[in-house]
């Protein structure tokens, strides 16, 4: 190994463990509470797009496209009233399995 490998892992291993404060002393307090639920689906969903969403959820049929934007737009809203910085709704991946089997595009995945 290289000298600097090791000053890496010297460094690595000298570090000071930071303090985290925990917001509360039971975790069940606070736990999930970053979680797009149903609750807050009904807040950011208009009510048609939200008894759509529970439809297909329920049925477990697919949702059209323009559906999935406003879920998009819902989740990027409700994560950015908890300051979020970065947002990647999953949208584009929405049809990723069906996309492989036409495309093929991971032929090691299959």
């Amino acid at each position: 190994m290289s000298s600097t490998r090791f000053e890496a892992i010297e460094t690595a291993l000298h570090r000071s463990i930071p303090h985290v404060q925990m917001p509360s002393a039971k975790i069940s307090d606070f736990f999930a509470s970053h979680v797009f639920t149903t609750e807050t689906m009904r807040k950011y969903l208009s009510n048609d797009a939200f008894i759509s969403v529970m439809a297909a959820i329920e049925t477990g049929n697919k949702i059209s496209h323009e559906l999935a934007n406003q879920v998009a737009a819902a989740m990027k809203e409700w994560a950015m009233s908890l300051d979020a910085t970065q947002f990647y709704p999953l949208v584009s991946t929405l049809n990723w399995f069906d996309r492989r089997k036409t495309r093929n595009l991971f032929p090691s995945f299959v």
